[in-house]
């Protein structure tokens, strides 16, 4: 290598490892490059994929219920549970505190939803075994226009919410920051809108617009909760339902906080012998 080529080669070296480099001189210092930190949209994002990825976590749920106007008492629903898997494979078990009904057991194994109900509510329900069993993919269908199976498929409730929260990319601010079950975690808030969601989920408009008569808003604003290590910690949300057409509207103030990721979890059915049907009665009380 010849004299000159070699200068020029160490001239190039000095500036790439940032050195100084003289011009006219003046040395000049090279500024050191670190990297931005991550958008709010950017990071709810990947905090959502990273909580997808995660096998099995614990959660629980709090609930405000109330009926607009005051004509019917409020409550809080309280639940904790378990859940494995994603999308139409999920399994999960919770357990339920119903404002004026009391304890009610509840276990998920595609597409069967399994309930164990207290006594005098399964008296007055007519109920005569243990637990009773919807048909989810035939619930689904009925009020939504495909099966549970078609509708989770592709996609676990947190690929939805990636693809929700896409569409809501410029509106997702930082909140702030506090502990969640003692961890430390940054709040952020975006405002899902329904229709756009079901540009990057299985859902068809039909079944986006029947969804949005249930919940009478085609928008949805949320605050989610993410620690350092890009896990979703907490979920809050409110939202108006309606059940259907006869029933009255509800207010549902919700809280949802996962914990205990990668813990093992283990869900299975009821003996059938404990099980009745109910499917087609919750169909005809839901209007289908």
């Amino acid at each position: 290598m010849s004299c000159a080529v070699r200068r020029k080669f160490s001239r190039a070296s000095a500036v790439i490892l940032g050195a100084p480099v003289v011009a006219a001189g003046v040395a000049v210092q090279l500024p050191q490059l670190h990297p931005r930190p991550a958008p709010a949209y950017q990071r709810l994002l990947a905090a959502v994929a990273h909580s997808a990825a995660v096998k099995s976590e614990h959660f629980s749920l709090t609930e405000a219920v109330s009926m607009p106007g005051g004509t019917q008492t409020s409550g809080t629903v309280k639940a904790t549970g378990e859940i494995a898997g994603s999308g139409a494979s999920a399994v999960a078990e919770l357990s339920m505190i119903l404002p004026g009904t009391g304890s009610i057991e509840l276990r998920m194994v595609p597409p069967d939803l399994y309930a164990h109900l207290p006594a005098a509510a399964a008296n007055l329900l007519g109920i005569t075994k243990p637990w009773i069993s919807v048909n989810v993919d035939t619930l689904a269908k009925a009020k939504l226009g495909g099966s549970f199976s078609q509708l989770m498929s592709a996609s676990s409730t947190w690929a939805v919410a990636l693809a929700a929260l896409k569409a809501v990319s410029s509106k997702v601010t930082v909140v702030g920051t506090a502990p969640v079950r003692g961890v430390p975690t940054t709040a952020y808030r975006a405002t899902v809108n329904l229709a756009k969601a079901a540009a990057g989920s299985k859902l068809t408009t039909t079944q986006v617009t029947r969804l949005e008569s249930a919940i009478g808003q085609s928008s949805l604003p949320i605050e989610v909760w993410i620690d350092h290590n890009d896990l979703v910690r907490q979920v809050t949300y409110a939202a108006t339902v309606h059940p259907h057409k006869q029933s009255p509207a509800v207010h549902l103030d919700s809280t949802i906080d996962l914990y205990d990721f990668g813990v093992p979890v283990s869900v299975g059915a009821p003996p059938a012998s404990e099980v009745q049907n109910f499917t087609s009665k919750v169909l005809s009380a839901a209007g289908g």
